[in-house]
């Protein structure tokens, strides 16, 4: 993957339902190994980037859950809300991403 950002993040077992912590890799804003967690302001060469919204493809570190093994989903989507990170979710569809930006996010209105 090369350079990316980190997200910190609680991921819920789909099987046992237990959080464990996590990080999710990303390619947006200012890539240099920069650590985020929800609600942070996303470092950004380009300002005009902060008067949109974003949807960043994410991949997950540790997708095997740390206490019953299972193995959870791995691509999610983080929202980046005028320059910060509000929200993350498992991602529904990869296929939004083809064409845009090198696959690593998509504009939403």
């Amino acid at each position: 993957m090369g350079a990316y950002n980190t997200l910190n993040v609680n991921v819920k077992c789909r099987n046992c339902s237990r959080l464990y912590k996590s990080n999710l890799q990303f390619k947006f804003g200012d890539i240099w190994q920069h650590e985020y967690k929800l609600d942070d302001a996303v470092i950004l060469e380009d300002k005009s980037l902060n008067n949109s919204n974003y949807v960043v493809y994410g991949i997950l570190e540790d997708s095997v859950c740390l206490y019953c093994g299972y193995f959870n989903p791995d691509e999610y989507d983080i929202f980046v809300i005028r320059g910060q990170i509000k929200r993350y979710s498992i991602n529904e569809d990869i296929n939004l991403y083809l064409g845009k930006n090198e696959g690593n996010y998509y504009e939403i209105r």
